[in-house]
């Protein structure tokens, strides 16, 4: 699996619905006040290993339900949020490193 989607930022940060919650993530600290807001990120959805030379991880959550990032919908699992380095594009990528098996 490996999807990217452009994001719509809100203060930098991005929303991603996890089980009713809303989580929010910066996806790039603005060098000064005089340089303007991300509009939107590119953000990767994929499960396969991350770069660790273009990212580094930020945060962490799982969905035991269901999760929602613009109109793609997250499988339950555990995931890895990752943002670009500074200096290069601004992006991130959501990892999911465990799937959790679904309870009939």
């Amino acid at each position: 699996m490996k999807q990217t989607i452009n994001v719509p930022c809100t203060n930098n940060e991005i929303t991603i619905m996890v089980d009713s919650v809303n989580y929010q993530y910066l996806a790039l600290r603005r060098a000064s006040l005089d340089v303007a807001p991300l509009e939107s990120v590119n953000v990767t959805l994929t499960d396969e290993a991350v770069d660790g030379h273009s990212y580094y991880e930020v945060a962490g959550f799982n969905v035991a339900k269901s999760a929602q990032l613009e109109s793609f919908n997250l499988i339950p699992g555990d995931y890895v949020v990752y943002r670009a380095l500074p200096g290069g594009e601004p992006s991130m990528v959501i990892q999911l490193v465990n799937q959790f098996e679904q309870a009939n």
